[in-house]
């Protein structure tokens, strides 16, 4: 899991840290940088898998975009301090990527990367202008290679099978940050789309959930609709089928009420915004992975707030059972009233526009609070100043 991170120059995070748990849940007032949180994790992560200018096409940024324009520092700093099962031994990693703005070309580039064992005491990776360094841990030596152009992580250049015996801390890193699951506002209008074939997971805003689904053998078919039927007891079934010459695959549900002779199927278009949120939710548990992280933003949004207490014990089995660390952001109070205080983490910005973080329930006397009221009421029932002033002094 990420412990923690330290992100400098990216957007509206300027020497900016905050500590992650097994599962956190990130408040804050609009604009506070919650979701800039989520996209440094991503950014980082996904450059094991896709060079630089791949995933910015991807996000529809520019190079500009993702630089702050608080800072005139040129390097975008990220930090990452993450605890690895090595060989079934804890390793605690630390994971550092500078990127370089190039204002006269509009672009940003890859300058260094650095991965050290802190457990081990031991540099694993050095790229920078000088060359390119790894620790072969078979040979018991440092490998020297030339100066190479990378505009990815050196991870990428790796293959976890064949490199495992030789590095086994930089493959184990390489497999936490690939399976990384990236969800942003989860799109309904996205998911009533039929999509052309299987999915791995659900897609960045839910697109490709119905070939998630049609994916899904028949034990995760049925988790799927047992977890629905939790959340909406009408829901009788969730089915997929290929539609046309093309094989698009097409999403519905069954719903029943009492006095029907049977189940009436319900096509996406008609399929209201919530149960579809809920449906892409639900779906998450039947991912086919047992590392990395799962990003998740807004998470009330389009929910009914009966359906928070279940929605959260979701989460929480995700993050207990399948191993997989959960980062999610919400403005409900009532959704932070079904996670533990120790999980909340409140940020705000500061006057001159930077971005300060702290476990809410840090500050003891914020902490005394929960003593009468749940999480989400201490939330509530403070300001925004109050409750910085408190986490500011710390006591």
């Amino acid at each position: 899991m990420i412990k923690a991170i330290y992100i400098d120059n990216f957007k509206a995070l300027n020497d900016f840290s905050i500590e992650l748990h097994p599962l956190t849940v990130l408040i804050g007032s609009n604009g506070s940088g919650k979701s800039t949180v989520l996209q440094a994790i991503d950014l980082v992560c996904s450059l094991v898998k896709m060079d630089l200018h791949s995933y910015l096409d991807q996000r529809k940024w520019t190079a500009a975009d993702i630089k702050s324009y608080l800072s005139n520092k040129r390097h975008i700093t990220f930090r990452l301090r993450i605890e690895l099962q090595v060989k079934d031994e804890a390793e605690e990693i630390e994971w550092e990527i500078i990127l370089n703005m190039l204002k006269e070309k509009g672009e940003v580039e890859l300058v260094k990367e650095t991965i050290s064992s802190r457990t081990k005491n031991i540099n694993l990776l050095r790229i920078d202008s000088k060359g390119f360094e790894r620790y072969n841990f078979e040979k018991d030596e440092i490998q020297h290679i030339p100066p190479l152009k990378f505009n990815s992580s050196a991870l990428k250049t790796f293959d976890i099978e064949r490199d495992e015996k030789e590095f086994p801390s930089l493959m184990a890193l390489k497999e936490f940050a690939q399976d990384i699951d990236s969800f942003e506002l989860l799109s309904t209008e996205r998911m009533r789309k039929n999509y052309p074939g299987t999915a791995e997971s659900i897609g960045i805003g839910g697109e490709k959930l119905a070939g998630f689904i049609h994916s899904l053998g028949p034990g995760k078919k049925k988790n799927l609709k047992n977890r629905l039927k939790r959340y909406i007891p009408f829901i009788e079934d969730i089915d997929t089928k290929v539609n046309g010459s093309f094989h698009w695959i097409e999403m519905s549900i069954a719903e029943v009420f009492k006095g029907m002779s049977k189940p009436m199927s319900i096509k996406p278009m008609h399929i209201s915004d919530g149960i579809l949120r809920m449906i892409a939710i639900s779906s998450l548990a039947e991912i086919e992975k047992d590392t990395g992280v799962i990003l998740l933003d807004e998470i009330e949004d389009g929910i009914n707030p009966y359906l928070a207490s279940d929605l959260a014990a979701d989460l929480k089995e995700i993050s207990d059972k399948k191993q997989r660390q959960v980062v999610v952001t919400t403005h409900s109070s009532v959704m932070l009233d079904y996670f533990s205080p120790e999980s909340i983490v409140f940020l705000w910005r500061n006057k001159d526009g930077t971005v300060g973080s702290s476990s809410l329930f840090e500050n003891e006397e914020i902490k005394a609070s929960l003593e009468y009221m749940y999480p989400g009421e201490v939330w509530i029932n403070m300001s925004e100043d109050e409750i910085i002033k408190k986490l500011r002094d710390k006591k």
